[in-house]
């Protein structure tokens, strides 16, 4: 798992948002510091919440290699990193939902790029589903694809104020990586930070 200073593809974005360096950070959630001995092991779903993300359940995560060794180079040249993946199915679950967090206060936040990988070898099949809401629940995007003769595809979400995210696949399963966003506080919680500076200040002023 990385997290980098803004890449210049996501600058735009930024600019968009109004926020600024110093305010956001460009992170990328990868599996594979995750993984370890047996075919599928859970993580806790707040295992990511120092990036600012955290899960509603814990995380099926899996040796992409061992999951299908045949096809593992497809996988590797869309861009998935070696070697473990978020692995969904109907045994380990098809459905897991993520949110934007403050690592500290767990506060929402919410980010306006969101972008991650879905790969699964069973061509002509459901590939995934990605649902993008904002911090009220309504839904702001909704990307659904068809397993195609790659294997994968890169779903991206460009959308103000996006604050939570539903990934869905079908039975046969799919693996997710390098999930990508934009953290940046949530509007709410940029008031109520202001409000407590203020609060603060007021304070320091009487008992001077």
């Amino acid at each position: 798992m990385t997290k980098t200073r803004l890449a210049l593809w996501s600058m735009a974005a930024l600019a968009a948002s109004g926020a600024t360096s110093a305010q956001a950070d460009l992170v990328r959630a990868t599996f594979d510091s995750m993984g370890g001995p047996g075919e599928i092991r859970f993580v806790d779903a707040e295992a990511y919440r120092s990036w600012g993300l955290v899960f509603d359940r814990d995380i099926p995560v899996g040796d992409v290699f061992d999951l299908d060794t045949s096809k593992y180079s497809e996988f590797l040249e869309l861009g998935g990193t070696d070697p473990y993946g978020m692995a969904l199915t109907e045994q380990w679950g098809t459905v897991i939902e993520g949110r934007f967090v403050d690592p500290v206060t767990l506060a929402p936040r919410t980010s306006d790029v969101l972008s991650m990988l879905f790969y699964d070898t069973n061509v002509g099949t459901n590939l995934g589903v990605l649902e993008a809401y904002d911090i009220h629940g309504d839904l702001i995007s909704r990307i659904s694809h068809v397993t195609p003769t790659a294997l994968g595809q890169v779903f991206t979400v460009n959308g103000t104020g996006i604050h939570s995210f539903r990934i869905s696949v079908d039975s046969d399963g799919s693996v997710v990586d390098n999930i990508q966003f934009l953290s940046v506080p949530a509007p709410g919680a940029v008031a109520l930070l202001g409000m407590a500076g203020l609060v603060s200040g007021a304070g320091r002023r009487r008992r001077a």
